[in-house]
């Protein structure tokens, strides 16, 4: 764990000091930095990042949620993005819409899949 600890960048830390203003949950933030759960609750308390309630969402806060995702880089950029775009979708009654969503483009979201998705497309794969 030690070891684990000692590899985080600025730039993860960032990220993560972000979601968890977000609202994020320890749950959603690992795999959007690659990192397991435990090694994220270490880093988290190591550098005294508090959570903070999620606001309603309103044009001016997705806004602002979308400016700070852009210090985000890479899948982990990709990921907070769609999830912002899900909760205002959600916020606005879309939900049913969102986990259909969700479900469709799962095979894109694995943990450790290199952004952009540099291999053939999953459903393309089935067919041919």
């Amino acid at each position: 764990m030690k070891r684990e600890l000692e590899r985080w960048t600025p730039g993860q830390i960032e990220a993560v000091r972000i979601l968890r203003l977000q609202g994020r949950t320890l749950a959603d933030i690992a795999p959007l930095v690659g990192r397991s759960r435990p090694a994220v609750k270490a880093m988290v308390e190591r550098e005294g990042i508090r959570a903070t309630p999620a606001p309603k969402m309103t044009p001016a806060v997705f806004a602002a949620r979308c400016r700070e995702i852009r210090a985000l880089v890479g899948h982990a950029r990709h990921r907070a993005f769609d999830r912002a775009c899900e909760d205002a979708l959600r916020a606005a009654g879309y939900g049913e819409g969102v986990a259909i969503f969700e479900e469709s483009v799962a095979p894109w979201h694995r943990d450790g899949d290199p952004y952009p998705y540099g291999r053939a497309c999953p459903d393309c794969e089935k067919d041919a």
